[in-house]
């Protein structure tokens, strides 16, 4: 007995995704992705996290998308103040239109926020150089008193 299920979830050539993390180059229907596009939606993700919203909000899923493909991103320091400068550049560049100016991997990223957490300023030094893997040296944080 054949059984039909309906229509299936996936179909060749078509972008999957969701809406609120897609990177401009999945919504725009590119063949040749990679690994930024999950920076991307890591980004995304941090901004809810630290602002309690997403970077780009409609009704209107293609509003949304196009959002993601023009508009600038927000800057964290103007939707949740007190993020630290280095954690806003950070995002900004997690949320890069141009994959190319994203950092380029995963690592690059830990080593970043690695650094931003070590230092209680959250000022861990040249950006740039987490996120192209050059060392950098962190000060341990003084004890804290108990």
């Amino acid at each position: 007995v054949k059984r039909d299920d309906g229509p299936s979830l996936t179909v060749a050539g078509q972008t999957v995704g969701s809406v609120r993390y897609m990177a401009p180059e999945q919504v725009c229907g590119e063949r040749e992705l990679d690994g930024r596009c999950d920076l991307y939606a890591l980004g995304c993700l941090l901004t809810e996290m630290l602002a309690g919203r997403p970077p780009f909000e409609s009704t209107d899923p293609m509003v949304v998308f196009q959002q993601h493909v023009e508009a600038p991103p927000p800057r964290l320091a103007n939707i949740a103040p007190g993020v630290p400068g280095t954690l806003d550049e950070l995002v900004q560049r997690l949320l890069a239109k141009d994959n190319a100016d994203r950092p380029p991997n995963a690592a690059a990223v830990r080593r970043a926020l690695a650094a931003i957490a070590a230092r209680p300023d959250g000022e861990p030094g040249p950006l740039d150089a987490l996120l192209r893997g050059a060392p950098i040296a962190i000060a341990p944080m003084p004890p804290r008193p108990m």
